[in-house]
Parts: C-alpha cells; structure tokens; sequence
C-alpha cells in the first residue's frame, strides 16, 4: 500500500472527534449500529482521527471533503491531517480559512487535502485530484 486516499470519511474517518463540527460517533452509531461496536460509539474514546491517521506514515495520505457536507466536517479532517502531519515531518500548512477559501488542493509532499463545492458524493474531480497527488508521489 503506497498512499491511503479517503473521501468524506467524517466521524470515526478522519474528522477530529473532538471538532464540534459534524457528525459524533454516538449519531453515527445510532444511524449505522454495523459500522461500531456499541462500546466505541462514544464521543470519546481516548483517541482522536489524528492519531489514526498518522498510522498511515510513512505512506501519502490525501484526504478530501466538501463544502456543503458538514456531517462529514470538512474542517475537522484538515485540522486532523494538520495534527498528524508531525509523523512525516511536514509543517507550514496554510490555515482553516484560507483553505476554505480558495477552494484548491493543499499538498504538502506525502500529504495532501481539498475542498470541492457540493456535497456528500465521490464525484470525477476527486479522482482527479487523488490521481494528479499520486503522480507526484516518489
């Protein structure tokens, strides 16, 4: 495994648990009792996206979201990547709101992230952006 990409992944994907933005593990489990054993599907659990995002080192990750998909909290998987960028050794990222604002991808070398206008969807701009990261990759 090369890269890890995720799209939308929200709670219990790569959104910070602890952002008060978007959709908890407890709502997750309520709509979707098959996604979590009930013992984690708490708000906290003594771990945060961060870390298990950072797992994924040495290998890239890429996460994407969408600007009108809060459940899936564009922001808290940014500020996740941010927090787990220390395991490659990457700093410097731009903040929150410039992100958002300018609507283009964010790559740091193993690392990279975007937000498109829409919603909750895997849409051909995605893989576009995923595939133009990964042709950058070593």
């Amino acid at each position: 495994i090369g890269a890890v990409l995720s799209n939308a992944s929200g709670a219990a994907g790569s959104a910070l648990a602890a952002h008060p933005v978007g959709e908890t593990l407890t709502q997750l489990h309520q709509r979707f009792p098959h996604w979590l054993r009930e013992e984690f599907a708490v708000d906290r659990v003594g771990v945060d996206q961060h870390q298990l995002l950072s797992l994924a080192a040495p290998r890239a990750l890429y996460l994407a979201n969408a600007r009108e998909d809060f459940w899936a909290d564009p922001l808290g998987s940014y500020a996740a990547l941010v927090a787990a960028s220390e395991m490659w050794g990457v700093e410097g990222w731009p903040e929150p709101a410039e992100v958002w604002k300018r609507n283009l991808p964010t790559t740091k070398g193993p690392l990279g992230f975007h937000i498109r206008p829409g919603g909750h969807a895997l849409l051909p701009y995605d893989w576009r952006q995923f595939l133009a990261f990964l042709a950058d990759q070593p």
